[in-house]
């Protein structure tokens, strides 16, 4: 279980935590950040591994990632603005956002989608991967990503290079989207 957005017993707002079934909590709060969102959650290496993002003052967003024994760091989208990391699998896949905004005008150069492995980052190469609002949600065991197109109002699965938008029951409007399995 992790969990964002919780305030501690001294008040310090944007923390996040894990809890394994044993009843053990573990705070998540990046050091030197003002706070932190833990947003996916995976059994890779020792034991609960987290992603998410923080910030260090408004506008400065960094995805993390939280080892299970102590450590975080920082993964940074070559030349973004501000980076995002959603679901991590248990071999250790990452599916994020990144932004690139132009640093003296403020305006978005691009926004787009990739999934980080091993040191590499890989851009989803797809018009629905930059075309706002769609956003990627999780990445499960088969790589198979997760996500919502809020304009279409459908689901949008990327399969083995391949994205499918998957409409939703006749009626049904598009809230948020949650996890994947595999």
């Amino acid at each position: 279980l992790c969990s964002p957005l919780v305030v501690d017993p001294n008040g310090k707002f944007g923390l996040g935590f894990v809890r394994d079934k044993n009843g053990n909590q573990q705070t998540l709060d990046v050091p030197g950040s003002v706070a932190t969102w833990p947003l996916g959650i995976s059994n890779h290496g020792h034991g609960p591994v987290v992603v998410g993002f923080y910030w260090n003052e408004p506008g400065d967003f960094h995805c993390f990632f939280y080892d299970g024994i102590g450590a975080y760091y920082t993964l940074d989208f070559p030349g973004a603005s501000a980076t995002y990391c959603d679901g991590i699998t248990t071999s250790g896949w990452i599916v994020g956002e990144f932004i690139i905004d132009d640093p003296d005008t403020n305006e978005l150069i691009e926004n787009g989608w990739f999934v980080y492995y091993n040191g590499q980052y890989y851009v989803l190469q797809s018009s629905l991967a930059t075309t706002n609002p769609t956003r990627f949600k999780d990445i499960n065991d088969l790589r198979q990503i997760i996500g919502a197109n809020f304009n279409t109002n459908t689901l949008v699965l990327y399969d083995d290079g391949i994205f499918y938008n998957v409409p939703l029951p006749g009626g049904w409007l598009l809230n948020t989207i949650g996890g994947l399995n595999n």
